[in-house]
């Protein structure tokens, strides 16, 4: 798959966040929660131990779409330069202005682009959602902008085809794609203000606060990825007049991140099913998020005034959550850099990523209590012990390293086992 610009940002997005939650701490305003951030971090994981297929394959559909369809292959047009601007030899630079003047180019038509799919994510409900994900933490920072829906980047990489129609290779695409959701990294920040001229051109944390509000008067406003120009030309621009309430109209009460991916489509599917007429179901799918029959198509949305959804999770529990979501955060990182080489079977990064998968939506999940999340995790911890008896047979590993695997998985079902009664 080539150079990937944002798993070098990885280290960079790990340090902000835990700079900024070291602020939350010794600050008043308290920005960040464990079950929120817990759950954030378990999306993101999801998101990439599902994106290495859907990259692969929209990338091999944006070289196909290049190679066969683009107006070089069927018109001799001229390629379109996407060498490097800037070379260096022995100390001495140039710059090749043809090619800066396309990297510039590109980078502002991906950002156009992106701003016409950002905004068809909120007013198109099959498209709201692969989006509501991002949008469904109560919460605003770092770690929110790393909350992902794992069918996202699916229907956004449809929209970016007419860039392999016109030419552009896919790196030069895919390296001002990771350009664009770099940028966006930081502005999910409630310790930045008003950065005065900036804020009359480029996106900013202030644009972005209002965007993941669900006050009425911003809602569905500063859809930009990099500038903010496109919702002044195109009347999607609202200024921060006062601190947001952050989420969804109606609020997502669950830690579960499987669920926080799927849950629209379950709505949309209920829906779809329970509804008359052909007309009907095609308005469910094209119209706003929230339409019903009898609706007009700007109908105003219903905000519901509700509490924060904060669970009472003993103190046992949340650290047991904790560590234990560390231990797979640290497996998903060794899966993804090992899903890459070269010599890694399909067999296994299918059966690795869906056990992260499986992982990462039941351990949020504890937070909520619920019964069956007892008995899912029960299973989890039996299901690592399996797994690691199995790879020592399988790598002839070395017992030293199984022995103690096992030790900490076994004492892990004792001590869960000890908490039952809080999950209910």
């Amino acid at each position: 798959m080539g150079f990937s610009i944002i798993e070098k940002a990885i280290p960079f997005f790990f340090g902000l966040i835990l700079l900024e939650a070291v602020i939350s701490f010794f600050s008043k305003k308290k920005v960040y929660n464990l079950r929120d951030s817990v759950v954030n971090l378990a999306t993101t994981i999801i998101f990439s131990a599902t994106g290495l297929f859907v990259i692969a394959a929209a990338l091999w559909v944006y070289h196909k779409v290049q190679q066969h369809f683009s107006i070089q292959a069927l018109w001799s047009a001229p390629a379109i330069p996407w060498s490097t601007p800037l070379s260096i030899n022995n100390y001495d630079w140039s710059i090749d202005t043809v090619s800066l003047v396309s990297w510039v180019l590109v980078l502002i038509i991906v950002d156009f682009i992106y701003y016409w799919f950002h905004r068809a994510c909120h007013e198109v409900n099959f498209l709201w959602a692969c989006h509501v994900t991002h949008h469904s933490s109560e919460e605003f920072n770092l770690t929110a902008a790393l909350r992902q829906c794992s069918f996202q980047r699916i229907f956004e990489y449809l929209f970016y085809l007419p860039l392999a129609v016109a030419g552009v290779s896919w790196q030069m695409f895919f390296l001002c794609h990771g350009i664009l959701k770099i940028y966006q990294f930081w502005v999910h920040t409630r310790y930045i203000g008003n950065l005065g001229l900036f804020e009359k051109f480029m996106l900013t944390p202030s644009h972005h606060r209002i965007h993941h509000a669900s006050d009425k008067e911003y809602l569905d406003k500063n859809h930009g990825g990099i500038f903010v120009i496109w919702d002044r030309m195109f009347g999607s621009f609202a200024e921060e007049s006062h601190e947001p309430r952050y989420g969804l109209t109606k609020n997502l009460k669950t830690s579960n991140a499987f669920q926080a991916n799927v849950h629209h489509y379950l709505k949309i599917i209920k829906d779809l099913v329970h509804v008359r007429g052909f007309i009907n179901r095609l308005k469910i799918l094209f119209f706003r998020p929230g339409w019903s029959p009898g609706d007009s198509y700007r109908s105003e949305p219903v905000i519901y005034i509700e509490e924060k959804y904060q669970p009472e999770t003993g103190r046992a529990v949340s650290i047991y959550i904790f560590l234990q979501f560390i231990i797979v955060l640290v497996m998903a990182l060794a899966y993804l850099k090992m899903a890459k080489r070269p010599d890694a079977s399909l067999l296994f990064k299918v059966l690795a990523a869906s056990v992260l998968v499986f992982s990462l939506s039941i351990i949020p999940a504890l937070f909520d209590q619920r019964r069956y999340s007892f008995f899912l995790e029960m299973g989890r911890l039996f299901l690592f012990c399996l797994l690691a008896i199995g790879a020592s047979f399988s790598f002839a590993l070395n017992p030293a390293i199984i022995i103690p695997v096992l030790v900490f998985y076994l004492f892990s079902m004792l001590f869960f086992y000890t908490q039952r009664d809080q999950f209910n």
